[in-house]
Formats: structure tokens, C-alpha cells, sequence
């Protein structure tokens, strides 16, 4: 008989361990092994997407555990020269980098899909793939388990789990803006690539096609320009992948809440070089408000990767998202700071008040190895937005405290965006010293037209209203057309001065052009605005595994029009921060922490010249500082957690329309979150997984004035899973098991008042193929 030169079908070591492994997806059943074996295994992060094993429960050998494990998949593991394992796709081909997992190793591509719920690489804070670690920034990564597990239906669902994030506003039920430590955030990063000046997104994001939510606390104009001080979220996109599956899930839920998702993801050619994915999804219902219309959206995200050859990469990626919803400012209050005067349900519009929106994203990058340290990746994208909205708009409160004054308006949005950037990463040795080089250079141009018609509408009895109201004639009332374009250039070096120290220097130059139109008149034409953009950090690493990291970012956004009444322009906004912070890696990578203390100041704010009501004024100065604290990770084989906390002192420093010493809007000083699962190891429960959360607020301004607060809450959430199989499973999320009254936010005024959503039970069904 021939030898078998397979050593995992030779006999059997004699030393055996007792492992109680879980069921899961193949990548996070792996790393537990690795680390319960004390093994160093290698394996292609894409080739365990989509797969899930059984686990292994027993005393086996290592080489014993790793065929149970690997039952019914078409991977095999075979030995390392170096004495560990690989886990490999028995005709694997055009293989990406394998993640490393083990007793001391973790490694996982920043742009690619996490494991668990940690991550320990990221890209948003320098657009290269370095280790979250070695990064002075407090970057706080959301998975896509996360998101899965608590069954989170927006983008406020995700960044909750974040420290100093916040949902700000709505802008009546159109798309989500966030409040990042204290300051308002309107833009969001897809891929790197910025949502369009001055108003963000025209919708609502949909989830289904995200691989992580990141986010990037603090001034990020060195890379992205134009952007609000307090920070970034950056979603980064699901890829084609080189193993072809598929999943189906269905959820039903409270208030007729319906989803069907679709994830297929198939190599289109026999050599592997061309990959095709298609994630979409609908969603129906699920508004706790008394709407007339359910809320409907859809989503169409096909991609297309190309692999011409070793070293380059080409992604094609589409995105089309079709909603409709009901037009809602939300709640209205009396002035004596009276936020729970009314049900949460009650909606204050009519039937016909609604948006539609329809937006087309496309996405092009192309990747390219010049050599083994230095890498081209160019990248383009382009988006269309329209948008009409019928708009009932809650104006005052008559002096009987019930009636509500309304008014009517037809709004068209338009917008399209062009963004285009290069980038030049690489990795040098000058003398003693290992340089990680990113050198750049971006353009983007925005124009947006919007026109509005005004129409008178009957009141609206606040505590007993009567719908059926019609606008009476519409006539123009204005419109505006803005060109925005901005330039910039950049690089970013982390320098590695030895195996303790290392230093992150930056810096960014932008030419912005602005031209803006209101109401026919050309308010500004062709102002050029140019500003530099610093960074600077320092790190300390004692341990691999440990980092203490000092660093000074800049921000800056152009004002779109305006000058002082000597005729003087405005000078940019601009943001400073100064951050302290220490993050450490714990149980091999398991588990994370990052501890971060900031001081953040926002200057150059308008505010109303006292000497002249018709004109404004450059003297405002705002501060937000406070200390983070975020926890993600493992804790134990089956146990997962993921926390934070932020205490934040958040006030108006110098201003000539609002007192000194005003808190910001929507910026709590207290808030945090705690939610964590457990899975269960051993029989008759190892095919249960249960989970739980708290998420918290304190009191918050609900304006500038600080003339009215919305109170602080605590909501409670609830999972529990089962597994029929490997590929089968359903869930049970309760949200707000309390049923807890909460105001979300406050938009500012006392006639924008955002309830957060009743008590929410949601079943779902996933299956994998």
C-alpha cells in the first residue's frame, strides 16, 4: 500500500487536549481553536466567508480536532514548515493574504470583514492597512456580527455601541447626521470617499451591503478635507470574495416591520481572476408612528472584482437605493420644557406629506503592486440624488398650548458628486528608522439645486387632531445653487524610530471654490478659500500589545457664503485637538480597549454682529473635551462584549447671540452602552447563543439657548438564537424591553422633537447555502 503522505490521516498523536469549541462561522471557530490548541494557524479570510462548522467537543489531538472541525466543507489543514497549521480550499486559487490566528497572532485586512466583534486594522484614520494600535487616534470599528446580532435596522443602531456618538437629527425623516464629542456631524465617508457638501445623504443608509462601520474620532480633514471637527464615520462595503455562497435572511417584527436580504457572492470564470457579489434588500414597514404610508426602501448593490494578475485588483461597484417615507419632524413641547406632552406615536403631518428619494452610487478602484513595499490605488465615484418632498412643517405653538401653526412646502432636491483620489502607499528604511509612506492627492465636486413653493395649511389640534387638511395654492419661494469643489493634497508618514517608539506626521493643502445662488441672486462667486491641515502624534509602545499614543489634529470647513458688514469674507471654520489615550490589546487579540481624554475647540463660528442685526460676525469659539472608553472582544471561547462610556463637557466659549457657558445641543454629559452574547459550549445548549444590552443617555440641550433639555434614559435589548444547523438559524431581538418614553433628539427646536422608538420585537430567519 502507498504511503500516505497527508500527515493529518497519519496515526494520531498521543497527547490529547479536551476542547469544548462552539458552533460558528468557520473563521471564528478557527481562532478558537488556534488559541485553545496554543497553535499557529494560517487561512484566507475569503475562503471562510459564507462557511460554518459544527465545532468539536472532546479530548482529540490537535490533528483529531481540525478534521472534526473541518467536516463537510471542502477545506483541509495540513502542517507548516515552521510547525503550525493552514487551513486551505482543497483547489484554492489566486489566494489572498491568510489571516493568521493563534496563541500570538491575530492579523486581518483593514478592508476587509471582521471575525468577531474586534478589530485590530483599520484604514479610515490614514488610508493605508496599519494596526488600529499603532495608529494615535481613537478609531472605534463596528462589525458586521455586531450589526447581525443586534439585528440593527440603521445606522443610529450601530454608532450607539460608540462612545461620544449620538443620532443629531433626522432633517424630518430625510436621512441621519450624528453629534461626534459634542459637535454636529452632517457627511459620512463610503470606502473612503465623502457624501456630498453641505447636506450629507438624501436617504437613509441601508445596512445590508456594509462589511464594517468605522469610526474616527476627532479633526480628519488631512485626509478628507472639508469635513466637521468632531469626527468621521466611515462604512466600508462588502467586496466580491473568491468562494461562492449564499444567504437569505427574513425578518418580521413589530408594527408590520418586513426585510428580505440577499447576499450571493460566485465566481463568474474557471480561473478565479473575475468575481461577481449581489447583496440587496427591501424593506417594508416597521414605524411606531401613526403614519399614513409605511416606510419603503430598496437597495441593489451588484460589484465585480477583476484580478488580471498577481498584483493588481480592480473593484466595480454599484449602488441603488429607492425610499419613501413619511415626512416627520416628530413631536412638538410647550415651552416650559414639557418633552413628553405628547404619545410618541402622535404625528402632527397629513397623508400626502412624504419624500421619495432614488440614488445611484458607482465605485471604481483599482489596486496595483509596484513591488513588494510600494502600492498604487486610485479610486473614483460618482453619485445622483433626487429628491421631492411634500412637507407639513410644524411652525409655533398658539398661546393655548394645544393648536399647532403649520405651513406647506414642495421641495427638489437634485445633487450629483464626483469624487476622485490617488494614493501611493508604501514602506521604506532610512538608516535605523521604518517609514509607513502615504503620499495623495483627491478632488471632489458637489452641485446641488433645490427649489421650494410655500403654501398656507390649516392648524393641527395637538392633543386631538383631525387630519384632512388641504394645502391651499403654492406658490415660489425661493431656491439656491450651490458648486462646491475642493482639491487637495496630502501625505502621512509613520515613522518607527525603534521597537518603542513611533511618531505619525501629516499634513494637507486645499483649494476650495465655491459659488452659491439664492433666490436668483449670486451671493458668491468663485471664492477661493485655501487652508493647511496639520497632524501630529507620538506613541509609546512598551509592549506589543500596549500603546500610549499623544496627538494634535486640525479641521477646517469653508463658510458656503457670507461677509461682515465692512464687507470682509468669512475665514473657514476651523477645529483643533489635542488627545491623550492609551490602548491595549488583551488575551491575544482577543479583546480591546481604548482609553482616550481630548480637548476639542471649534473656531471661527458666525454669530450675529451686535453692532449691525442684518449682518454676521466671526468671533465664535466653541469647546468640547471629555474622556472615552470603549471595550470590544472575546472574553472567554463563546463569550463576546462590546462597551463604552464618555463623560463630556461640551459649552459655547465666545459668542455674541448665545451666553457663555451654554451646553451644545444633543451632547450628554454622560452616556454609554454595554451589550454582550454568550454562545453555549457544551450540550443540550450548544446550539443557543442568548444576548443583552443597556444603552444610556443623560439630560441633554435641546438648543443653543439652552431654553429647553431633553431628559436622560436607559433602553434594554434582548437576543436569543438557535441553530436548526449549521446553515440554519432564527433569532428573537427585543428592543426597548421596557418600553421606556425617551426623546432620541431635539433638532434644535422645541417644534423638532425626535422620540425614540417604542418596544420592538423582531424574528428572524437566516439561511446560508
Amino acid at each position: 500500500m502507498a504511503a500516505d503522505n497527508n500527515p493529518l490521516t497519519a496515526p494520531a498523536e498521543p497527547d490529547q487536549t479536551r476542547f469544548d469549541i462552539a458552533p460558528g462561522p468557520m473563521a471564528t471557530v478557527l481562532n478558537r481553536f488556534a488559541s485553545t490548541a496554543g497553535i499557529t494557524l494560517s487561512f484566507d479570510p475569503a475562503q471562510m466567508d459564507g462557511l460554518n462548522s459544527n465545532g468539536v467537543h472532546g479530548s482529540y489531538s490537535v490533528d483529531e480536532a481540525l478534521r472534526v472541525l473541518l467536516t463537510g466543507t471542502e477545506l483541509k489543514a495540513s502542517r507548516t514548515g515552521s510547525g503550525g497549521y493552514m487551513v486551505a480550499a482543497v483547489h484554492a486559487a489566486n489566494m489572498l493574504p491568510a489571516v493568521k490566528v493563534g496563541a500570538n497572532a491575530f492579523e486581518e485586512s483593514a478592508y476587509g470583514p471582521v471575525a468577531n466583534y474586534t478589530a485590530t486594522r483599520s484604514a479610515t484614520a490614514t488610508k493605508m492597512d496599519i494596526a488600529i494600535i499603532d495608529t494615535p487616534a481613537s478609531i472605534q470599528v463596528v462589525s458586521e456580527k455586531v450589526i447581525k446580532d443586534q439585528n440593527a435596522s440603521s445606522l443610529k443602531d450601530v454608532v450607539r455601541n460608540v462612545s461620544g456618538v449620538r443620532i443629531d437629527s433626522t432633517a424630518g425623516n430625510r436621512s441621519e447626521s450624528f453629534t461626534i464629542r459634542g459637535f454636529s456631524s452632517l457627511r459620512l465617508a463610503r470606502d473612503g470617499f465623502l457624501s456630498p457638501a453641505s447636506f450629507g445623504d438624501s436617504s437613509f443608509v441601508e445596512l445590508s451591503n456594509l462589511s464594517r462601520v468605522e469610526v474616527l474620532k476627532g479633526p480628519a480633514s488631512i485626509l478628507y478635507g472639508q469635513v466637521e471637527p468632531g469626527g468621521l464615520i466611515n462604512l466600508v462595503t462588502k467586496k466580491p470574495l473568491q468562494e461562492a455562497f449564499g444567504r437569505l435572511s427574513g425578518t418580521y417584527g413589530t408594527d408590520d416591520y418586513k426585510l428580505v436580504e440577499v447576499d450571493l457572492n460566485q465566481p463568474l470564470s474557471a480561473s478565479g481572476k473575475l468575481l461577481g457579489r449581489l447583496n440587496a434588500s427591501y424593506r417594508d414597514g416597521g414605524d411606531f408612528r401613526d403614519y399614513f404610508v409605511n416606510t419603503q426602501r430598496l437597495l441593489i448593490a451588484p460589484s465585480l472584482r477583476w484580478l488580471p494578475s498577481e498584483k493588481t485588483t480592480v473593484d466595480l461597484q454599484f449602488e441603488y437605493i429607492d425610499q419613501e417615507r413619511m415626512y416627520d419632524r416628530g413631536l412638538v413641547a410647550e415651552n416650559g420644557n414639557n418633552l413628553t406632552l405628547l404619545p410618541r406615536e402622535r404625528y402632527l403631518g397629513e397623508s400626502y406629506s412624504t419624500i421619495q428619494s432614488e440614488d445611484h452610487r458607482t465605485t471604481l478602484s483599482i489596486e496595483h503592486s509596484i513591488n513588494s513595499d510600494w502600492t498604487l490605488r486610485a479610486l473614483t465615484q460618482i453619485t445622483n440624488s433626487d429628491q421631492p418632498i411634500k412637507a407639513v412643517n410644524p411652525v409655533s405653538l398658539q398661546a393655548d398650548g394645544r393648536t399647532l401653526n403649520r405651513n406647506y412646502q414642495e421641495v427638489l432636491w437634485e445633487t450629483e458628486n464626483f469624487g476622485a483620489q490617488a494614493n501611493l502607499i508604501g514602506h521604506l528604511s532610512i538608516g535605523a528608522m521604518d517609514h509607513d509612506l502615504l503620499i495623495g492627492v483627491d478632488a471632489n465636486q458637489t452641485k446641488l439645486d433645490m427649489a421650494f413653493s410655500l403654501a398656507t395649511i390649516d392648524a393641527i389640534d395637538i392633543f386631538a387632531p383631525v387630519y384632512g387638511s388641504k394645502p391651499g395654492p403654492t406658490s415660489f419661494a425661493g431656491g439656491q445653487a450651490r458648486d462646491i469643489d475642493f482639491y487637495g493634497i496630502y501625505i502621512n508618514d509613520l515613522i518607527s524610530l525603534n521597537r518603542n517608539w513611533k511618531v505619525m506626521l501629516g499634513g494637507r493643502y486645499d483649494i476650495v471654490e465655491t459659488n452659491y445662488q439664492a433666490n436668483g441672486n449670486l451671493l458668491t462667486d468663485n471664492k477661493k478659500d485655501h487652508e493647511f491641515s496639520p497632524r501630529a502624534g507620538l506613541i509609546f509602545q512598551p509592549t506589543e500589545s500596549m500603546s500610549f499614543y499623544l496627538s494634535y489634529t486640525e479641521s477646517f470647513a469653508p463658510p458656503l457664503s457670507g461677509a461682515s458688514a465692512s464687507g470682509e469674507e468669512f475665514k473657514p471654520e476651523e477645529g483643533e485637538q489635542l488627545e491623550l489615550g492609551v490602548k491595549r490589546e488583551w488575551m491575544d487579540g482577543r479583546l480591546s480597549t481604548t482609553f482616550a481624554i481630548f480637548d476639542l475647540v471649534r473656531k471661527n463660528v458666525s454669530t450675529s454682529d451686535p453692532e449691525n442685526a442684518n449682518f454676521s460676525i466671526q468671533t465664535g469659539e466653541q469647546r468640547s473635551r471629555g474622556l472615552e472608553i470603549d471595550v470590544s472582544g472575546e472574553l472567554t471561547p463563546g463569550w463576546n462584549l462590546l462597551s463604552s462610556f464618555s463623560w463630556m463637557d461640551s459649552e459655547i466659549v465666545d459668542d455674541n447671540t448665545y451666553d457663555e457657558g451654554n451646553r451644545l445641543p444633543n451632547a450628554p454629559r454622560l452616556s454609554g452602552s454595554l451589550w454582550t452574547t454568550y454562545s453555549f459550549l457544551n450540550e443540550p445548549l450548544s446550539d443557543w447563543e442568548i444576548g443583552a444590552g443597556i444603552f444610556a443617555s443623560g439630560e441633554r440641550e435641546g438648543s443653543l439657548d439652552n431654553s429647553f433639555s431633553a431628559p436622560g434614559y436607559a433602553t434594554v435589548d434582548l437576543l436569543a438564537r438557535y441553530k436548526f444547523s449549521p446553515d440554519v438559524s432564527i433569532s428573537l431581538n427585543v428592543k426597548n424591553l421596557f418600553d421606556k418614553y425617551y426623546i432620541e433628539s431635539t433638532g434644535g427646536r422645541l417644534t423638532w422633537i425626535e422620540p425614540g422608538a417604542s418596544r420592538t420585537i423582531l424574528a428572524k430567519v437566516d439561511w446560508s447555502f
